[in-house]
């Protein structure tokens, strides 16, 4: 899109944010178009108090994951398994066919992206009881990774998207949980047969979409060059 534009320059234009940040940006003006998945309820409140129209362009698909120290000897997790763990009802490894060792469930700070897609699709409206909180993805990773305890517990287990999941280095000890015994693979999303299959968006306002330019990426986007990309990125397309 930038071509001709140095990459010093290009960032007068592109910026990078928190998902929270992003929709502010979004809402006040300070940004015409933002990637990312759905808003949170405080999101959309925020947006309708400002009187703007948010527009959502659907232009890929990722997966939603549970990761977990591998050595805890748990591979597949259900989605009633999950809620149970958030909810209190299961608080150990071994009461999934793993080893004996006490969960400690993490969850993210509100309005993060990964916690909406949380407390949205996987909990559908249930109170998450007595996780940990942290404010990074990197902080979970490491949680998962340490089993002295120093990090937050024995027994972490987190949750991400395939896409970070997959761009991680140096994290071999992190098993990334199958969902009903179906792994978050790319072919899996595209079948639907994963369960926590999710679209991401570019996300306009009805003030940013009457730009000419705005309308142009959202439709190369959604054309055959800007799918072939977001594939080639390591996303699914539409």
């Amino acid at each position: 899109v930038y071509k001709d534009m140095s990459s010093g320059k290009s960032d007068d234009y592109i910026f990078f944010s928190k998902t929270s940040m992003a929709y502010k940006n979004l809402v006040t003006g300070k940004a015409d178009i933002i990637f990312a998945l759905e808003p949170s309820k405080h999101q959309m409140e925020m947006a309708e108090q400002a009187g703007v129209e948010l527009i959502f362009t659907p232009i890929g698909k990722e997966a939603f994951i549970f990761f977990a120290n591998k050595d805890y000897g748990v591979n597949s997790l259900t989605k009633e398994q999950i809620v149970d763990i958030y909810t209190g009802e299961i608080n150990n490894w071994s009461h999934l066919g793993g080893m004996d060792a006490e969960i400690y469930p993490m969850r993210r700070p509100e309005n993060s992206c990964s916690q909406t897609i949380m407390e949205n699709i996987v909990m559908g409206g249930k109170g998450i009881k007595g996780a940990v909180l942290y404010e990074t993805m990197y902080d979970i990773l490491e949680a998962a990774i340490d089993t002295s305890g120093k990090l937050g517990g024995q027994g972490t287990l987190g949750y991400s998207f395939r896409f970070f999941a997959n761009e991680m280095s140096g994290y071999n000890e992190v098993k990334i949980m199958d969902i009903e015994n179906v792994p978050p693979s790319k072919e899996n999303i595209a079948n639907g047969s994963y369960p926590f299959a999710v679209e991401f968006y570019a996300i306009t306002t009805n003030e940013s979409m009457e730009k000419e330019n705005v309308n142009k990426l959202i439709s190369w986007l959604a054309g055959e060059e800007g799918q072939t990309l977001i594939e080639a990125t390591g996303y699914n397309g539409m």
